[in-house]
């Protein structure tokens, strides 16, 4: 019996961009959620590099988790591979 061949898998990942919290010592003052930072205008920056980097990968799946800069980071890069356009549509494309 011939061995099976396995198909290869490339894994890519990605950290979130610069959070809000480390560029501005003020925002935790009057955040609404201070363990969950959003992206500063850099860290949205970052986000749409990294969607045109890949945009042109064949990727499958996106895995994020849940919290807002992990979203903010992911969804221009699901925009460019899925047409994704909203937090929601991110968290349950692959459900």
């Amino acid at each position: 019996m011939a061995p099976r061949m396995r198909e290869s898998r490339l894994i890519y990942l990605a950290r979130h961009g610069q959070r809000e919290d480390h560029v501005n010592p003020d925002w935790l003052k009057t955040a609404r959620e201070p363990n969950d930072p959003d992206l500063s205008p850099l860290g949205r920056v970052q986000a749409q590099r990294l969607a045109k980097r890949v945009a042109g990968e064949a990727i499958d799946h996106l895995i994020v988790s849940p919290f807002t800069r992990t979203l903010r980071t992911a969804q221009p890069l699901a925009e460019a591979l899925f047409g994704l356009l909203d937090d929601l549509a991110l968290a349950h494309h692959n459900d």
